[in-house]
């Protein structure tokens, strides 16, 4: 199971992310936010706050409620930009 060790939101719902085998890839998560789970990233000040807990990438929501990504599903579906 591969997991983030790096992240960082960028505009247009563009994630950077570090891997720890080392690879740099990019996710474009627009389409998540059509899910009524990913929807309070909507808002720039939730989606801005992305960290990492457990090696998944994650924010919290207004009510404090942890939303994340499953770290295999953002790997595969993630863009190698950097070896």
């Amino acid at each position: 199971m591969r997991k983030v060790v790096y992240v960082e939101p960028k505009d247009n719902y563009q994630l950077v992310v570090i891997f720890d085998n080392g690879e740099k890839r990019m996710k474009d998560i627009s389409d998540l936010l059509k899910k009524p789970v990913f929807s309070p990233l909507k808002d720039a000040n939730v989606y801005k706050n992305a960290f990492i807990l457990h090696g998944a990438v994650t924010w919290k929501d207004f009510d404090g409620n942890e939303i994340d990504i499953c770290p295999d599903s953002l790997y595969k579906t993630s863009i190698l930009i950097e070896k």
